[in-house]
């Protein structure tokens, strides 16, 4: 019988006659020890085997959603709690004028590379005002790639991807 693989699970028997099966999950870029338990080695290979199937259909269907939505949703559900009315207000008008419009807004999380966000950026410093007046200032842009940072690492958190940009 061969090795099993890195993430694939161990069963073995427990003192009080249990099973119990671990397995490793990347979590944040970190390896993570989950633990799953059973009267029977059949039963404890099923739980195991459900976890892994929910695991990634989640990536699956979470991961087609687009960066302009999810912002929207990371904002509101996300940040709204936790900082003030005032910053609350200066994301979604940041959001609003310079990410929701664009051509990233309509990207999927998933598919959306370092290449992608670069050019947006570069667009920014360019031609980003509203007005057509010429580019942002750089402290803006520097707000605006925290602002899709930070919804891009939750993004990660809820596994939505698994790794934050190709």
């Amino acid at each position: 019988m061969g090795r099993r693989s890195n993430g694939e699970g161990t069963i073995y028997k427990r003192k009080d006659g249990y099973r119990c099966a671990q397995y490793t999950q990347l979590i944040n870029g970190k390896e993570k020890r989950k633990t799953v338990y059973g009267k029977t080695q059949k039963e404890v290979k099923n739980k195991l085997n459900i976890l892994k199937v929910e695991k990634t259909s989640d990536v699956q269907e979470n991961s087609m959603i687009p960066l302009g939505t999810w912002m929207a949703q990371w904002l509101e559900e996300y940040k709204k709690p936790m900082l003030k009315i005032t910053t609350y207000e200066g994301y979604w008008m940041m959001f609003r004028s310079h990410i929701e419009k664009s051509n990233i807004a309509s990207r999927s999380i998933n598919k959306l590379t370092t290449t992608e966000l670069q050019v947006f950026y570069n667009t920014l410093s360019t031609s980003g005002r509203s007005d057509g007046k010429g580019g942002l200032s750089p402290r803006m842009v520097r707000y605006i790639y925290i602002l899709i940072n930070g919804a891009m690492e939750q993004a990660i958190k809820k596994r939505f991807n698994n790794k934050k940009c190709k």
